[in-house]
């Protein structure tokens, strides 16, 4: 028998041996989800945290109708209530905010807790000192849950009831709705959007790295993180018309964050060294560590001030 037909056989031979396994028909089927599981799968338990306070207390009522209407069956409700147990008006706020979600028929699997965080009187009027105190520890009550989903509310924007079905079809790793903001509580003129896009990003860069040192290069990453080049979608003209906007910042009064983001970045800026507020800084500082922002330009979430009125 000729090389060549050896070889054949051989394959022939080889194949013969090959042992062949049939799967039965249950083996394939996949292991069927119970009907939580399903429910869990399709609604991702969402942590709403709210940092809060007794000079609040005029948007409370508002705030509690919205968390009732929004339009998703599966929460975890958070408040983080600044004050003390001496302060007439931090009691004051406390009981209306008990009875008010006490008194809510929620249609949906809903549980809710109060915090109360406590604020010393060395950094009670520094600047952000109540609401990082605040939104610090929602964060580690949002790192010890099961959650995947941390929608964050300012004390006095009420959530828009699709805030979360929409943000979480954005699906940047933080999300907002367009916020708004006016020069000053009795000011007069009309108002603008708290978003703010970037001239520049850190990533920008890394096309210099061969002909800018990479200890300069580092140090303007830096002065980025501290002090970036931003501006206001409001000098385009067309920004209310688009459906959404990424790589931006602003104010998080609405604002749906993953779980990997809060995993790297916090609250951390001191009072002392801020040069944004807080949530510009803590966005700025997710994009620095490569999350993606964006905001929903179609989803507008109000702005109470302390006469009742929204903006």
């Amino acid at each position: 028998m000729d090389r060549q037909n050896l070889q054949a056989l051989d394959q022939q031979s080889t194949i013969r041996s090959t042992p062949i396994t049939f799967l039965s028909a249950s083996a394939t089927k996949k292991p069927k989800l119970s009907k939580a599981e399903r429910f869990q799968k399709r609604f991702p338990l969402v942590f709403i945290g709210i940092p809060t306070g007794p000079t609040k207390l005029y948007s409370t009522y508002y705030m509690v109708a919205a968390l009732a209407n929004l339009d998703y069956p599966n929460l975890e409700i958070h408040w983080a209530v600044t004050g003390g147990n001496d302060d007439p008006m931090f009691a004051k706020f406390r009981d209306r905010l008990n009875k008010l979600m006490s008194a809510v028929e929620w249609g949906c699997n809903v549980s809710w807790t109060i915090h109360y965080v406590p604020l010393d009187r060395e950094t009670r009027f520094k600047n952000f000192a109540p609401i990082l105190n605040n939104k610090t520890k929602l964060r580690d009550e949002f790192l010890d849950s099961s959650c995947e989903y941390f929608l964050l509310l300012g004390g006095d924007n009420p959530a828009p009831r699709k805030a979360i079905r929409r943000l979480m079809k954005l699906d940047a790793d933080v999300s907002m709705a367009v916020c708004y903001q006016r020069p000053g509580v009795d000011a007069k003129c009309g108002v603008y959007p708290l978003v703010w896009r970037f001239l520049w990003l850190p990533c920008d860069l890394d096309k210099y790295l061969d002909v800018v040192e990479p200890e300069n290069i580092e140090e303007m990453r830096m002065a980025w993180l501290h002090c970036p080049a931003m501006l206001n979608v409001s000098f385009d003209s067309e920004w209310n018309k688009k459906k959404e906007v990424w790589k931006v910042t602003g104010g998080d009064g609405c604002a749906l964050i993953k779980r990997k983001v809060l995993e790297m970045v916090d609250w951390g800026v001191t009072p002392d060294q801020a040069y944004h507020s807080e949530d510009v800084h803590f966005m700025a500082t997710a994009i620095w560590y490569g999350f993606t922002t964006a905001c929903a330009i179609d989803l507008h979430c109000g702005h109470m001030d302390q006469n009742g009125g929204v903006y």
